[in-house]
C-alpha cells in the first residue's frame, strides 16, 4: 500500500540540481502537524515545482490509507503554479475514499482551484476557515483516522 501511494504521489524522485538549497528554502515553509487524527500541512510562501517535492516528502510519512483526510491549510501561501496543483491532483487521485481539503486559500490561489477544476473534484474540498474544516471532519467522520 505504501509503495502504491509513494508511486501515485511520486515520491522518490530526486530534488532539483543546481541553486542555492537555503534561498530555495526560504521562498515556503512547510510544517506538518494533526488535526483530529487528520495530517494538517500548513504551507506559506510560494510552492512551485521546486518546493512541491518538499510538499511530497513531508507526506510521505503521512499517508497511511487510501480513505484518509489530508488538510492544507493554505493561509500563508502566496503563490502556487502547476506543481503544486499537480501535487493536489496526485493526492486525490491517491486518496480514493477520503479527501483533500484546503483552508482560507487567498483570492489568487483559490482562482487556480477553480480554473483547473480541482474545485469540482468530489474529494477536494475548499474551506474558509479552519472550524468550517474541523466540522467536515465530524459531519462524515473522518476524525481520527
Amino acid at each position: 500500500m505504501i509503495g502504491r501511494l509513494r508511486r501515485l504521489l511520486g515520491l522518490g524522485s530526486n530534488p532539483p540540481a543546481g541553486g542555492d538549497a537555503a534561498a530555495e528554502q526560504a521562498r515556503y515553509t512547510i510544517e506538518v502537524s494533526h488535526h483530529l487524527g487528520s495530517p494538517l500541512v500548513v504551507l506559506s510562501g510560494e510552492i512551485d515545482h521546486h518546493s512541491a517535492n518538499q510538499v511530497r516528502l513531508a507526506l510521505e510519512r503521512e499517508l497511511v490509507s487510501p480513505d484518509q483526510v489530508v488538510l492544507f491549510d493554505l493561509n500563508g501561501l502566496t503563490y502556487l503554479d502547476s506543481g503544486g496543483l499537480a501535487l493536489l491532483f496526485d493526492l486525490i487521485r491517491t486518496l480514493e475514499e477520503g479527501w483533500v481539503g484546503v483552508i482560507h486559500p487567498a483570492p489568487n490561489v483559490r482562482r487556480l482551484l477553480q480554473i483547473s477544476g480541482l474545485d469540482t473534484q468530489e474529494n477536494f474540498r475548499v474551506f474558509d476557515d479552519l472550524e468550517e474544516a474541523r466540522a467536515a471532519l465530524e459531519a462524515d467522520g473522518s476524525a481520527g483516522l
